[in-house]
């Protein structure tokens, strides 16, 4: 029986290991979400361009080159690891699909264990002032005002805000304690003051009689893409900037550190799992003179 061509051969190099893939094979790498699987190919298009226009195969030491280049080009830490990640995970599959040994997948594995990522620094991030708020609230519809209000007080991402049941929120005396469905199924309580949650039911009705805490006028939960597009559409109108909800959280954890500077607190409302994360966002501090020389023989 005739076979379509001859088998492939499996490369012995480790810098060179997975040269014979096609991009083909690359780009159907696969990440943990489809939100990742989505990330990494976008970034293997890229990475797969950028060897072909030199005429090089895909392998460890091709990425390296590549992520050499994207760092010279000023691309962000953001985008060299994640197309770093992107890549190894492509490489490995790639090379699984292949055939390749136990021998010379721990030597591919090897060679990118060596390829290190870009360090992050401080991300910048947009907030909008007390003052901003007031005014960007009151130029959004009614509903979308509420929604951003209760993004604002709990610091909840839109995809949590979103999906809160009546059945999630819990008066206790003068606040309602709210059940949010997080990251990776993490869960954790917020709150808002009571009067925030009357007037969500003043706005939308009933609890009783809606599925979520946020409904369309036609009972359809709210979209993330439908929230996003309406405080940026306020905020450009009136504010003459860009402000995503996003924005709103990082609002919020900026406010709550320059009032509090509990960075734990803070950790704990946005469901971070790691102070240090915390930190990166919303820590932002210099020495004045007076504590470098105040009261110093130097």
């Amino acid at each position: 029986m005739r076979t379509s061509g001859p088998p492939a051969v499996i490369p012995t190099n480790p810098a060179q290991t997975a040269g014979n893939l096609t991009a083909e094979a690359l780009l159907a790498v696969r990440g943990r979400s489809e939100a990742t699987t989505s990330s990494y190919r976008s970034a293997m298009r890229s990475f797969v361009a950028w060897a072909e226009e030199r005429g090089e195969s895909p392998s460890a030491s091709c990425l390296a080159g590549y992520l050499g280049a994207l760092r010279a080009s000023g691309a962000s830490a953001a985008k060299v690891n994640l197309t770093l990640y992107g890549g190894k995970a492509a490489l490995e599959q790639a090379a699984v699909s292949l055939g390749m040994s136990g021998r010379e997948l721990a030597l591919l594995k090897g060679a990118l264990d060596g390829l290190k990522g870009s360090r992050r620094g401080a991300p910048e991030i947009r907030v909008v002032s007390p003052e901003e708020r007031v005014r960007l609230f009151a130029a959004m519809p009614l509903r979308v005002r509420l929604l951003s209000r209760f993004l604002y007080a709990t610091g909840c991402r839109v995809s949590e805000a979103i999906t809160v049941r009546p059945e999630q929120c819990r008066p206790d005396g003068e606040r309602v304690l709210i059940r949010l469905a997080g990251k990776g199924r993490a869960e954790r309580i917020v709150r808002i003051p009571g009067t925030l949650y009357s007037a969500i039911e003043e706005g939308f009705g009933s609890s009783k009689n809606r599925s979520y805490l946020f409904e369309t006028r036609f009972g359809n939960r709210f979209t993330r893409q439908y929230v996003s597009r309406e405080i940026e559409r306020a905020a450009k109108r009136i504010l003459r900037r860009t402000v995503t909800a996003h924005d709103l959280r990082h609002s919020r954890g900026t406010d709550l550190y320059a009032r509090t500077r509990d960075l734990m607190g803070i950790a704990e409302l946005l469901g971070h799992t790691d102070t240090s994360t915390t930190a990166r966002y919303y820590v932002r501090s210099s020495l004045s003179d007076a504590d470098l020389f105040e009261n110093e023989e130097i």
